[in-house]
């Protein structure tokens, strides 16, 4: 999840979709969640393990709205379109969880 601190939607999108999706399955088996700070010059190791930061991580994959959620392998290359904003809650999770499964089927495809 690329955000930032000012941003009330990442929040509901933690909250209310990320942050349950992370313990129930099978995500929490499935799925690593991790938070980028795009505002943030932060250090952080990239896919390769080369040191970088979150913010221009962001800049990487283009995550210039918050919050975009991207869903990538291993090494950084993305499994499914990535889910950008939070328009509505109602269909949110079906969004994510959309992009979840595209990811997995490729990955086990």
């Amino acid at each position: 999840m690329f955000d930032r601190d000012d941003c009330p939607y990442c929040e509901r999108a933690l909250r209310e979709h990320l942050v349950p999706m992370s313990r129930d399955a099978p995500w929490r088996d499935d799925a690593l969640f991790r938070q980028v700070e795009v505002d943030k010059a932060q250090p952080v190791a990239d896919f390769d393990g080369s040191a970088t930061t979150h913010r221009a991580l962001a800049a990487h994959y283009g995550a210039t709205l918050t919050p975009t959620i991207a869903v990538v392998d291993a090494t950084g290359a993305p499994l499914a379109d990535p889910v950008v904003g939070l328009l509505t809650s109602d269909f949110y999770g079906a969004y994510l969880e959309g992009a979840l499964k595209k990811a997995l089927a490729k990955l086990r495809g």
